[in-house]
Formats: structure tokens, C-alpha cells, sequence
């Protein structure tokens, strides 16, 4: 009877682990699928909005500007709907990574007005930013994170606001030696959301019932993006609304003090025009059209790179010519950027690019490698 009961056992858990990990293969598909089609996608949507820019910057007629301008329209529209889907299929699939650094809140309240003014403005709405005279001149955090919800939550306000106003507050309820208990609202006087509506609104795809998405647009990926990110940084974004009168959103979070930071920004003159022509730049990527766009834009500075095809070529560059930095995609033939990037760091410390710096330039926003040593992060969500 033991020995059966063993077996038994042993059968199940045999089982289990084969479950386990046909699980985990299958999140690996998937995984590798977003990436894919992250780095598929947006490729050439990046190539329409910096050739659209490029063209905006030549138009000398109000009717080539207009139709340059839906161009430009349209494709943030769409960039906006696939930022959305990717961006929660990497929150979903553990992706997305929060940083530590030393922040300032009142710079990143000034940025989201500075930003969404225009659209206010041309809704004759009234965006306000509230800031407590006692906040921390500076917390530690993740910058683009939180400017990531609190954009996404500030434009939401914008967009189902019709008159009125909208304000983001930022307070201090809370303050120890080292940390503070920081509160980020955001409320308006907009449409409002139905009550029995209010424990879905952070549920995917949903956004107030079918008539107002089809009113005022949108995935309805927002906030549950903006929700998973705030708990990523250890709060949780709540809501309270009134159909008519308004919504309120906010979140807490405890934050450490941050210090000064003592870079050389704090000296730059953002007026400082910088002559950038006799810089050597190196660029590898495989895709002709990247190329092309990349090498118009940095003829604006008066920059005429050299072109790689792969990490191979860029190698083979970088043994014979000097060059000041190069610009390395990550998926290449031959050899991708990852492995290229760790063998011109395995160079002799008397090669002359060594030591060279290497800009990652990709529309991956997956982590390709185990042990996150490269890290990039999901683009900017809205609603």
C-alpha cells in the first residue's frame, strides 16, 4: 500500500512538473511573440514620424503643413494604441522594472503642464498645478514611471473633460528624517463615471461602457496600466467620481529623501547651442529605412554617420577607424547588438574604441537578456 501510494505520488509530481514547464514555455512564446511584434511594429511607425518631422521642418505652404500635420496626427494615434497593448503585455509578463534615483516632484509637475497646456488651452480648459509648499526638494523614484502615470492620468482628465478645469495636487501628508508619505491626485469636472462602473474602470478594455469609447476614443488600456505601475512603486491608485460632476484619482507613495544631483546638467544652459559636425558617429542597424531616417536627422546637426549593416561590420569599423560613439541597434543578422557591444568591451585596453560609447537605439521595449543588464522601458501609456 506505501509503495503504491509512493508511486502515486510520485506520478502526480511528475505531472506537476511537467505542467510547470510546459507553463513556462508557453509564457516564453509569448514573450518572445510581443517582442517581436514590439520591435516590428513600431520600426516603421518610428520611420513615419521622423520623416513626417523632417518634411514639417521643410514645408514653406499652409496646405502641405495641414495634411503633413494629420499625417503626424493619425500616426501618434496609432503609436498610442500599440504603446498600449505592448506596454501591458510587458507589465503582465513581469517586464517592466522600477528605478531608485533621485528625483525632483516639482520638475516633473512643471513638465505634464508645460506638455498639456496646449491641449488645454484649445479645450478652454483650465489645468492647474497645485504643489505643497512642503514637499521634499528631492525623493527618491523612478522619474519616468511616475511621470508616466501621472501624464496618463492628467491627459485622461483633459480628454473627458468638456469645460471646467482640471488639477494635478501634489501634497506632503507625511514626513519623517528620511522619507515622506507623498499623496499625487488628480481631479477634474468632467463627465464622471457611473458608480456601478467604478470597480471595473481598472479592468482592460473597459472605459466607462461602449458609448463613451465610441465618443471620445481609446483602447481603455490606460488605467490599467497607470494601475499596475503605481503598485510597481508601492502605492495603489484609487478613484471616486460623480456621473456629471468630476472624477478624483490618486495614489500614496512613501518616499526616501533624495539628494541634489551633482551632474554636469545642473550647469548646462538649455539655450547652449552645441556644434555637433565633427563628431565621428558609427551606427549598426540591418533596416534600410532606419538608416535613412537616422542619417537625415543627424544631417540637421551636420553629422554624416557610417553605416553597419550588423554587429560584424560595426567590428570591423571600429578596428580600423576611431570613433566617437556609436549607435547600436539590438537585432541584427550576423551578429546582434548585444554580442557586439560585449566584444568591443573585450577589446585590448590599447584599442582605440575600447572604452567607446554605446548608445542602444531599438523599438524593443522587452528585456532581451537574463539579469537585466540591458534594460529598456515602455514608452509613455494613455488612456
Amino acid at each position: 500500500m506505501i509503495q503504491a501510494n509512493n508511486q502515486a505520488i510520485a506520478e502526480q509530481n511528475d505531472a506537476l512538473r511537467k505542467a510547470n514547464n510546459e507553463v513556462k514555455q508557453l509564457l516564453k512564446i509569448k514573450s518572445d511573440f510581443m517582442s517581436q511584434m514590439s520591435h516590428e511594429i513600431r520600426t516603421p511607425m518610428h520611420s513615419i514620424l521622423g520623416l513626417t518631422d523632417l518634411l514639417q521642418q521643410e514645408a514653406n505652404d499652409s496646405e502641405t503643413m495641414d495634411k503633413l500635420q494629420s499625417i503626424r496626427y493619425s500616426a501618434d494615434i496609432l503609436l498610442v494604441i500599440i504603446n498600449d497593448i505592448l506596454d501591458l503585455a510587458a507589465l503582465e509578463d513581469g517586464h517592466v522594472s522600477v528605478l531608485d534615483a533621485s528625483i525632483q516632484l516639482q520638475k516633473i509637475a512643471q513638465e505634464i503642464q508645460r506638455n498639456l497646456y496646449p491641449k488645454a488651452l484649445q479645450k478652454d480648459i483650465t489645468l492647474e498645478i497645485d504643489l505643497d509648499k512642503q514637499l521634499p526638494h528631492y525623493v527618491r523614484g523612478d522619474m519616468t514611471r511616475l511621470y508616466q502615470v501621472l501624464i496618463n492620468l492628467s491627459n485622461n482628465a483633459l480628454k473627458f473633460t468638456k469645460s471646467g478645469k482640471v488639477v494635478l495636487k501634489i501634497s506632503c501628508i507625511a514626513s519623517l528624517e528620511k522619507e515622506s508619505l507623498i499623496r499625487f491626485e488628480i481631479t477634474d469636472t468632467g463627465i464622471g463615471i457611473r458608480e456601478e462602473l467604478l470597480p471595473h474602470i481598472f479592468k482592460g478594455f473597459e472605459q466607462g461602457g461602449s458609448a463613451i469609447q465610441k465618443e471620445y476614443g481609446g483602447t481603455g488600456l490606460g488605467l490599467t496600466i497607470a494601475q499596475k505601475l503605481v503598485e510597481l512603486m508601492g502605492g495603489e491608485l484609487q478613484v471616486s467620481s460623480t456621473l456629471g460632476k468630476g472624477s478624483r484619482f490618486w495614489f500614496d507613495l512613501c518616499m526616501a529623501a533624495g539628494e541634489r544631483p551633482t551632474t554636469a546638467d545642473a550647469t548646462h544652459q538649455p539655450d547652449d547651442v552645441l556644434d555637433l559636425s565633427a563628431m565621428k558617429i558609427l551606427y549598426a542597424e540591418d533596416n534600410l529605412m532606419n538608416q535613412k531616417v537616422m542619417s537625415l536627422l543627424l544631417k540637421t546637426y551636420g553629422i554624416v554617420p557610417v553605416l553597419a549593416n550588423n554587429g560584424k561590420e560595426a567590428l570591423h569599423m571600429l578596428d580600423k577607424t576611431q570613433f566617437d560613439v556609436v549607435l547600436m541597434d539590438f537585432r541584427m543578422p550576423e551578429m546582434d547588438g548585444f554580442i557586439a557591444t560585449e566584444r568591443i568591451r573585450a577589446f585590448a585596453a590599447n584599442h582605440i574604441n575600447h572604452n567607446i560609447p554605446i548608445i542602444g537605439v531599438s523599438a524593443d521595449v522587452f528585456d532581451e537578456r537574463p539579469g537585466n543588464r540591458y534594460e529598456c522601458h515602455p514608452s509613455q501609456a494613455h488612456r
